[in-house]
């Protein structure tokens, strides 16, 4: 089951291609353009019966400032990453004195927010291993994250299951299957 993000934009154009990114990288992607609408939805930790995991809210609203949602919905089931391409430290300050996860500059790569998600995501639940560290993995775990990516199919949900970042999960992966290789080239 992939992660549900909520996606909280007044601009349609932004909503589109920040949808279509993260889904891409796996994630389910739900969308709104008013922070009255983020209001209910935040208060009520669902939308259209499915739970929210993470929303992404952009400080900038045409009703509200995110700053405002923060504030209306503190105390949310879910971690927040306020995005804005207009934001100064003491706004950053101020959403995060509010609750949000974290706060990051419009534009940000793809592939930035998608390990911002996952980052915020695993500190939420409490792991303790930090998005990048090195990890390590015997041959019995490494049949495990096998298992564990055929059955979710996603590389990002299972480095999200691990609580370690898509990028860092592909490589020890590739790591890994490159030394099974030379291991048994070297054997013959």
């Amino acid at each position: 089951m992939s992660v549900h993000v909520l996606l909280v934009d007044d601009d349609p154009g932004l909503r589109i291609a920040i949808r279509k990114t993260l889904t891409r990288f796996g994630y389910d992607v739900s969308t709104l353009a008013s922070g009255a609408d983020a209001i209910s939805v935040f208060n009520h930790g669902h939308l259209d019966n499915r739970r929210i995991d993470i929303a992404i809210l952009d400080l900038r609203l045409e009703d509200m400032s995110g700053a405002d949602v923060l504030e209306k919905t503190y105390g949310r089931p879910f971690p927040v990453i306020v995005l804005t391409g207009h934001g100064t430290v003491p706004d950053a300050v101020r959403a995060l004195q509010l609750g949000a996860s974290d706060f990051v500059q419009k534009p940000i790569p793809a592939h930035v927010l998608s390990s911002k998600i996952e980052e915020v995501l695993c500190q939420w639940s409490g792991a303790q291993i930090p998005v990048g560290a090195p990890v390590s993995l015997e041959e019995i775990e490494f049949a495990h994250v096998q298992a564990l990516l055929e059955k979710h199919e996603s590389v990002s949900a299972v480095a999200r299951i691990l609580c370690i970042d898509r990028r860092t999960l592909q490589r020890k992966l590739a790591n890994w299957r490159h030394q099974a290789q030379v291991d048994l080239s070297s054997a013959k």
